[in-house]
């Protein structure tokens, strides 16, 4: 009955919120989150960024954020707190929203997923670091050598994230949309 209740407005209809499109954010935000967990012995080796590439690019805006959201969420459930939590809230809802922008390109050149997944691997040191400025007092000196003792794991993240993005997106792509685009849009 609840479900019954939750209404979107898109520009074209009212669409109603399925008990499959729940159920397919939450197993998604597990499958993204299990993921980190399994390749977090590698530093700055990981999938999430491709699986919520591949959110914004296969699922409705809303699930996609809906996800990054939750994937958050269970961070910081398993986790705990810590100054990191606003860098992943924010960081990975702007990887959504860069992807969802470049939407109908990725469609047409796959490869555009793989300068965004790339250049956001090179640079999640930056947006780390941003927010180490603004939660430490606005301390420009020890920004700049927290930057640069992560500047190695940056380069790391980059060549990483390109590497999972030209092998796995178009496979990846393929089976969701294959299997969810009829239950989905």
């Amino acid at each position: 009955m609840f479900l019954k209740s939750l209404w979107l407005k898109t520009k074209t209809k009212k669409e109603l919120i399925t008990t499959f499109q729940v159920v397919i954010i939450a197993i998604y935000s597990a499958l993204t989150f299990a993921l980190q967990v399994a390749l977090a012995g590698l530093p700055n080796i990981e999938l999430v960024t491709l699986m919520l590439t591949l959110a914004a690019v296969v699922f409705p805006w809303w699930m996609s954020f809906m996800i990054s959201i939750t994937f958050s969420m269970l961070e910081i459930l398993i986790f705990g707190t810590g100054q990191w939590i606003v860098l992943y809230l924010v960081v990975w809802n702007v990887l959504v929203l860069i992807t969802f922008l470049f939407k109908k390109f990725i469609k047409r050149f796959w490869w555009i997923v793989i300068i965004i997944d790339g250049l956001f691997g090179f640079t999640f040191g930056m947006y780390d670091s941003g927010v180490f400025y603004l939660m430490n007092g606005f301390n420009f000196p020890a920004t700049i050598v927290y930057y640069t003792k992560g500047v190695v794991f940056d380069l790391i993240h980059g060549v990483s994230n390109t590497a999972v993005a030209a092998i796995l997106f178009r496979p990846f792509y393929n089976l969701l949309t294959k299997h969810f685009a009829k239950f989905i849009r």
